[in-house]
């Protein structure tokens, strides 16, 4: 029986520790490993862009939304602002989930980490849903909305 029970949590920490070693590694290498992350290359604002963003299983029960900046992305212009994230999903499917809404809004206070030079928003993403129809995302202001501060960012038909 002990043994068996050893086997179990052995696995369990196993498998916690490689989606975590797995998840360090993409970002490492600036999601250029991680096969379903999403190209974009758009600005923000100048001097602040998205350059790839992908979903990604942190551990077994933390999946994250990983925002790749520009390399030289500054600390001071990420966190002067919020970002917001709105999810489109199919309407039919997840009515549930939407709540009669349009899409699930979610407003970030964002700070910026950095791994091997390359900048990041790594945003816990807690829908549970397997494809999203659009996302978008905007910056405003950090204390309250006011008003849209920078381009939005759109991106169809992503899988999670």
């Amino acid at each position: 029986m002990k043994r068996l029970l050893f086997i179990i949590v052995s696995m369990f920490v196993f498998s916690c520790t490689s989606l975590q070693k797995e998840y360090d590694t993409h970002l490492k290498n600036g999601l250029e490993t991680y096969p379903n992350a999403r190209d974009v290359d758009l600005n923000f604002i100048h001097g602040l862009s998205m350059k790839k963003v992908a979903f990604i299983k942190k551990n077994k029960d933390e999946k994250m939304l990983i925002i790749r900046l520009n390399d030289d992305a500054l600390a001071l212009d990420v966190e002067k602002y919020s970002l917001a994230v709105k999810t489109f999903l199919d309407k039919n499917k997840y009515k549930e989930l939407l709540k009669d809404k349009e899409y699930i809004s979610t407003p970030i206070k964002p700070s910026l980490i950095t791994v091997n030079s390359f900048k990041y928003i790594e945003v816990p993403y807690s829908l549970d849903v397997k494809r999203i129809e659009k996302i978008e995302f905007f910056l405003f202001d950090r204390d309250k909305f006011r008003k849209v501060l920078s381009k939005p960012i759109t991106i169809s038909n992503m899988g999670i």
